[in-house]
């Protein structure tokens, strides 16, 4: 099954079915990554590629709860799931510029850094 991502008043988490491999690797080890890749497998102009590294930490089952019907969704459909918040440790975004291939990092407290390959 997949991972359903949200943000939600500020808050980013996710939802996935409890009997899913990623909620046991999220329990043994928080540290997480979401990655968006164009479906093409060449980046066109103004088209990136995200990745997104956090921290997890498990949501209560009345968080999760509350977060799901905040976003129009009754809980009770979703019994067996699990929510997770996330805190973004670094966000890395790779884009086609030109003939130029711009990497931009941001982590928390830290200015973004910008490095441009040809």
């Amino acid at each position: 099954g997949g991972t359903t991502v949200n943000f939600t008043d500020g808050r980013l988490w996710i939802g996935m079915m409890a009997a899913a491999a990623r909620v046991g690797d999220l329990r043994r080890h928080l540290s997480c990554a979401l990655h968006s890749a164009p479906l093409s497998t060449t980046l066109p102009e103004g088209e990136g590629d995200v990745r997104l590294d956090a921290e997890a930490a498990e949501l209560s089952g009345d968080e999760f709860a509350a977060l799901l019907r905040s976003i129009g969704f009754d809980a009770a459909d979703f019994g067996d799931s699990v929510g997770f918040e996330l805190f973004p440790t670094r966000v890395s975004i790779v884009e086609v510029a030109g003939d130029e291939m711009v990497l931009r990092t941001w982590s928390p407290g830290r200015t973004v850094i910008e490095r441009r390959l040809r």
